[in-house]
């Protein structure tokens, strides 16, 4: 009844996402007498305060936005504001602010639209909720979760020795691996996982950003788009207009099939990746795989493992991984080395599993057959509960 309650209420705003319930979160809901969590609880909170404005006024637009402060620049032509809905309880959200004339400059405006339809597509607690999307002049806005903890990088830099403990890096790992799990299902490739982009929700449990990046494969089924025309709905210009598509050709693995039948596929825009390093800029070097900055290889998916492994080893070290070699792409195509175990105070699980994950052949990376199912078995993860996972308290929670 609460996934009904959540589809009709997306069905009755005109500026609703795609409602695509995962079966695990659903079940997860069943098996504890389906009680909400705070998070959830604020999510519903805030589709009921859009729903109500929608109905009285029409489809969200700024002038229904109170904008408070800048919360912080995604890169150099967008920024993400803390805003209030007027007349709306109260509600926060953040919006996102992508300036039209900077992106068709850069070539830009695909990436915008394609950001635009990955954030439809999403439902879970582990990713953002893309609860209205509109252009005002020459401006994109799309409105999401006000994530009130900041990210991950910050509350890094507030622990003791700028690390964290094993403890609270294998939560913040777990919860990451499974929002990388499920984007993998829906054939999303993320692309942009850094500390930065791994905000902090109310209740302490993590929230991925930043879509701008990522790439959506053809190869698996999922969620139909509205196809494109010369402008959108949204007052973004068409990507028909604009170079290359951000969907990528058929990957070698992983193959995942989603649990649920799809909808008919309407979004035909099948193209090949832009040639290797002409988006590397996109992704920080520090955290992108091998394969994007020399270009070998072909298996998208799991450059997202090899970056969760370079976030594992930040949280674990308080710094990046030294790369054996010198500076550049020499560094990327060396082996991976340890500070001394006597005074980090690391497992050998987790410095197996980083080795696993930071392995220069992309084939060879774990993950790369059996995607997150091999990386959840990993001896590392002992005593993760995945089923309740969202319900683990988490090591520290906004006040």
């Amino acid at each position: 009844e609460e996934n009904e309650g959540s589809k009709e209420k997306c069905g009755n705003s005109s500026s609703s996402k795609n409602c695509i319930i995962d079966d695990e979160w659903s079940e997860e809901n069943s098996t504890t007498g389906g009680s909400s969590t705070p998070s959830q609880n604020s999510r519903n909170m805030r589709w009921n305060s859009i729903s109500a404005i929608e109905k009285q006024q029409g489809k969200l637009q700024m002038d229904h936005m109170n904008v408070l402060r800048k919360i912080r620049n995604e890169d150099d032509f967008s920024a993400v504001y803390l805003c209030r809905l007027k007349g709306g309880g109260g509600c926060f959200f953040s919006m996102k602010v992508m300036d039209v004339d900077v992106l068709r400059r850069r070539n830009k405006l695909q990436r915008a639209e394609t950001e635009v339809e990955i954030l439809k597509m999403l439902h879970h607690p582990f990713l953002p909720t893309l609860y209205a999307h509109f252009a005002t002049g020459k401006l994109i806005c799309l409105v999401m979760d006000h994530c009130p903890g900041g990210d991950l990088q910050s509350l890094r830099l507030k622990q003791r020795s700028n690390r964290f403990s094993e403890n609270a890096a294998r939560f913040y790992i777990a919860e990451i691996l499974v929002a990388l799990e499920y984007l993998h299902i829906l054939g999303i490739v993320y692309r942009d996982l850094k500390p930065e982009n791994v905000l902090i929700g109310e209740d302490g449990h993590i929230v991925l950003s930043s879509f701008g990046s990522s790439i959506k494969s053809a190869a698996v089924s999922c969620p139909s788009f509205r196809p494109s025309s010369p402008e959108n709905s949204n007052g973004i210009p068409s990507s028909s207009q604009f170079g290359s598509s951000c969907i990528i050709n058929p990957c070698r693995m992983p193959c995942f099939v989603a649990r649920r039948k799809s909808k008919p596929e309407l979004l035909n825009r099948i193209a090949s990746l832009p040639p290797p390093g002409t988006e590397a800029a996109a992704h920080d070097y520090e955290y992108a795989a091998p394969e994007w900055t020399t270009g070998e290889g072909n298996c998208w998916f799991s450059a997202d493992w090899w970056s969760l492994g370079v976030v594992l080893y930040e949280l674990l070290y308080g710094r990046t991984p030294p790369f054996r070699g010198s500076t550049g792409d020499e560094a990327m195509r060396r082996s991976i080395r340890f500070p001394e175990t006597t005074t980090a105070g690391v497992s050998s699980g987790a410095r197996d599993l980083m080795r696993r994950l930071l392995r220069k052949e992309a084939e060879k990376r774990i993950g790369a057959v059996r995607g997150a199912a091999e990386i959840k078995a990993h001896p590392f993860f002992h005593g993760v509960n995945w089923a309740l996972i969202r319900r683990e308290m988490p090591p520290e929670v906004p006040k």
